[in-house]
């Protein structure tokens, strides 16, 4: 069964959104009313956020992609007008905890197999749960496709969401511009290597190795890299701003 990937890896994690995560993750409309004082709710923007930050749509992700801090609104009004698909995307994610709860129970119950026939038909059902499990998983990763796809303006290169958004574990350890090129997993895991010499280099105040500077430098003057280190340049503080008020 494949691993999900971890799409909150380069948020901005601020105290405000702790506190919406320690809270809540689910989806709210705009219409949203407390049942004890019949007011709107005033966490509908933080549930915004932590969807967002769930489909890979981290601040930073938002500006390397070209979204301005004024389009960040326009990204959370999509996301209440694509409430079935947020519901269908809720759906899937409890029909995979309840599969792998099953897969844990028939995996746990095979250790205490009484006969041969017995353990055949556990495995049998093991089999058939984790090709369950990496079925719902598929289905998930299209409809959080869909979503992205639905929200962001028009014109965004969807090749580079996926990537971005999306991150194999090597690409989700180096920032988030060199995602924007399309690179292997030994490529990243070059990149991220290169990364800690030169953080080790300046915290003593030192320049990095040869090596490391040319191995940085093929990779920040990609075209992709360099576009999105430049929209991160002018882009990241109003989209900081927007997604946090």
């Amino acid at each position: 069964m494949p691993a999900r990937k971890h799409t909150l890896r380069n948020a901005i994690v601020t105290p405000t959104l702790l506190a919406a995560a320690a809270a809540t993750t689910i989806y709210t409309s705009a219409n949203a009313t407390s049942s004890s004082t019949g007011t709107s709710i005033e966490t509908l923007d933080i549930n915004h956020q932590m969807l967002c930050l769930e489909l890979g749509l981290t601040p930073e992700a938002l500006a390397a992609l070209g979204v301005q801090g004024h389009q960040v609104i326009a990204v959370f009004t999509s996301l209440d007008e694509e409430a079935d698909l947020v519901s269908s995307l809720r759906s899937q994610q409890l029909q995979h905890r309840d599969t792998v709860s099953s897969l844990k129970t028939a995996r746990a119950a095979i250790r205490h197999a009484e006969s041969p026939i017995e353990e055949q038909q556990l495995q049998a059902s093991i089999n058939e749960l984790q090709s369950q499990a990496t079925s719902i998983l598929q289905g998930i990763d299209q409809t959080e496709a869909q979503i992205r796809q639905r929200v962001l303006p028009t014109g965004t290169n969807l090749q580079q969401v996926s990537r971005v958004c999306e991150p194999t574990r090597q690409a989700a350890l180096v920032p988030v511009e060199f995602r924007f090129a399309d690179l292997r997993d030994e490529d990243f895991a070059e990149i991220a290597s290169a990364l800690a010499q030169e953080q080790r280099a300046q915290a003593n105040n030192e320049q990095p190795d040869t090596d490391t500077q040319l191995i940085l430098s093929r990779y920040r003057n990609l075209p992709e890299v360099q576009q999105a280190r430049s929209y991160l340049l002018y882009n990241l503080d109003a989209v900081r701003g927007a997604f946090s008020n």
